[in-house]
């Protein structure tokens, strides 16, 4: 019921608020209220009756450091991360980054030129059903929550990124093909397959 009523309070906030709606759930994502929701790296134990494995993964492209001369900024960094929150109880997603250069395959190649690929990985273990889930990119501004469902077993969870709009990439009679260089407007968030 506590759950059910954060949610609604949730979507309502964010009807109501919108950008102080999205910089509070970036601020809160990285704060555990609770400890007791998952367990990191259990999948080498036995699964038990009730229980769910979910491996959350993701692959996005930022710009290379010093880019936008922040001094803030970890773009192109070992330092970029991104914040994951079930059910109130939060993790650090570190990845595995490595400069990468791709040449175009088409005009809705969100992710040609010269940038740093980030991969995000990781299992937690959990009671299967639903579940608040949030996943931030602080040094982006952006955050998603979804309710999800795991069913017992294993499940998977891919965040995949929405670059905004570069505007030195106008298309006739749009607002700009999106790219990777202009920074991260959303996660779509996919769950075993499904997007939510």
């Amino acid at each position: 019921m506590k759950n059910m009523m954060m949610a609604a309070a949730l979507a309502a906030s964010l009807a109501a608020g919108g950008c102080a709606a999205n910089h509070e759930m970036i601020e809160t994502s990285g704060i555990s209220t609770r400890s007791d929701v998952f367990r990191e790296g259990a999948a080498q134990a036995p699964l038990a009756p009730g229980y769910a494995d979910l491996t959350v993964t993701s692959s996005l492209k930022t710009h290379k450091t010093g880019v936008h001369h922040l001094e803030s900024d970890t773009h192109g960094t070992n330092d970029y991360s991104l914040q994951l929150n079930v059910d109130g109880q939060a993790t650090t997603l570190r990845p595995r980054a490595f400069e990468e250069r791709s040449e175009s395959r088409g005009l809705s190649d969100t992710e040609a030129g010269d940038g740093v690929r980030y991969l995000f990985s990781t299992q937690i273990r959990l009671a299967a059903g639903r579940h608040r889930v949030v996943v931030a990119s602080p040094v982006d501004g952006v955050a998603a929550v979804r309710e999800v469902v795991l069913s017992e077993g294993v499940n998977t969870l891919v965040l995949e990124p929405v670059y905004r709009a570069a505007p030195d990439k106008q298309r006739p009679g749009a607002a700009g093909q999106e790219s990777f260089g202009a920074g991260l407007r959303a996660f779509r968030m996919i769950v075993n397959g499904n997007e939510l």
